[in-house]
């Protein structure tokens, strides 16, 4: 899923934190495997779990930030075949405005949820 899509759709349906990422050219999952960021944001800040698939074609899933870390640092190789995001959401008022300016994350006011999207597959629910 191209990175400006997903911004543009998670602002719409009211949550944060990638809305940030609407500037980044090219995919989510090469966004993740890269760290890409922008806006003072990067995606290692709202991404709490990858599933990669190996050059070998076997599944593994980096869940501790340390490894988090070395998927972003090109340590691990693999393509990203599903992503966790820990997203805030936002009330339907402050969602209204536009998605960079809604960019910075409050102290506390937001619940945050999982959002599970499955790259490989170009099915992303949000």
């Amino acid at each position: 899923m191209p990175t400006p899509i997903l911004a543009r759709r998670t602002a719409e349906a009211g949550f944060v934190g990638v809305e940030r990422f609407i500037g980044i050219p090219g995919t989510v999952g090469g966004g993740i495997y890269m760290n890409a960021g922008c806006h003072g944001a990067e995606f290692a800040e709202i991404v709490t779990e990858v599933t990669l698939m190996d050059p070998k074609g076997q599944g593994q899933t980096a869940v501790a930030q340390a490894d988090l870390l070395q998927v972003s640092l090109g340590n691990i190789e693999g393509i990203v075949l599903e992503a966790k995001l820990g997203l805030g959401e936002e009330s339907p008022r402050q969602a209204e405005r536009p998605a960079v300016q809604a960019a910075p994350l409050a102290q506390g006011r937001h619940a945050v949820r999982s959002t599970v999207l499955r790259l490989a597959g170009c099915d992303a629910a949000i």
